[in-house]
């Protein structure tokens, strides 16, 4: 994608869709004990209403690494986010009556993990909330045309992410320029790997251009939630992504290890810098700028997880 910053403003603001949504029966799995259920066709859809606002199911990918993260398989996996006919969420409230918020005292970047792991299972972090997922990683058995499409959806967010931190006048983003751990050009050389053996590469489909459409609504409305949905896509991709790209390549391609796993340095060290450019970047935000950043977490999980669900299926 080559969208030039100066025109992202002029991007309409996107409309909070209605409750309800149709599910395909393929994802019906993954719908949580807080969603009602109800038979729609003879195809089994089902119409997925909210309890209150927002319900996700996570997928465990590690346990005990310091790195370790998840993205999670949200309701809005099989319901959609806003634009794919989802909702906001509501866990992530932050304990608003309070004015200090946990992990606050170690810096930003605490603040937001500590959100992030309220969105593991029980079993995978004491922080966690959710149950375990109904089909776990393990049991994925996605084509490798499904597996094609995930990398030309993720390169979709990337590059929004990447062309945008580029192009941005704005100092709040200086910092996340070229910081090692970008992806575009490493997907680029994985798309062609396809390309060289008779794939045809699709277009980007729903789950990565209803994300971008929304980073772009974020980027006239609230820029600075963007650091929140940057921190976890990025994040995420070197734990829990790595951990599904060794799966994807034994399941699908003969132990191939492609370029999106790969940094040209030590990611930890990566993350380590970046993680101080975060905190220095949000040091002085007031906090209810903090909070607006925060609440977001939810939803760049849950884009994520429809960007996951062209690999979370049953064979």
């Amino acid at each position: 994608m080559a969208t030039r910053v100066e025109n992202l403003r002029g991007k309409e603001t996107m409309k909070r869709p209605c409750k309800g949504a149709f599910v395909a029966p393929a994802f019906q799995q993954w719908l949580p004990n807080t969603l009602k259920r109800t038979a729609f066709s003879k195809e089994a859809c089902c119409r997925v209403s909210l309890k209150k606002c927002f319900s996700r199911t996570s997928i465990v990918f590690q346990r005990t690494s310091h790195y370790s993260r998840t993205i999670i398989m949200a309701d809005s996996a099989v319901r959609g986010p806003p634009g794919m006919g989802g909702t906001s969420t509501e866990s992530t409230d932050l304990h608003a009556q309070s004015d200090r918020r946990p992990g606050s005292h170690k810096g930003f970047v605490e603040e937001m993990r500590f959100v992030a792991m309220r969105l593991h299972t029980r079993d995978q972090a004491k922080e966690g909330t959710l149950e375990e997922s109904a089909l776990p990683i393990q049991e994925w058995r996605p084509t490798q045309q499904d597996y094609l499409q995930f990398l030309v959806d993720s390169k979709h967010v990337y590059e929004f992410f990447e062309n945008f931190m580029e192009q941005s006048q704005d100092n709040m983003f200086v910092n996340f320029k070229q910081t090692g751990l970008e992806r575009v050009p490493a997907l680029e050389q994985d798309l062609n790997w396809f390309r060289q053996r008779g794939f045809t590469v699709p277009e980007p489909a729903k789950p990565g251009t209803a994300y971008v459409d929304y980073l772009l609504s974020l980027v006239q409305d609230k820029p600075h939630a963007l650091l929140c949905h940057w921190y976890n896509f990025y994040f995420a991709h070197t734990a829990g992504g790595r951990m599904i790209g060794r799966l994807m390549s034994k399941l699908l391609f003969d132990g191939h290890v492609f370029e999106f796993y790969k940094w040209e340095r030590d990611v930890k060290e990566i993350l380590d810098q970046v993680r101080v450019k975060i905190d220095e970047t949000a040091k002085d935000w007031p906090r209810e700028v903090k909070d607006d950043c925060l609440k977001e977490t939810g939803l760049s999980f849950s884009y994520s997880g429809t960007i996951l669900g062209h690999l979370a299926k049953r064979g």
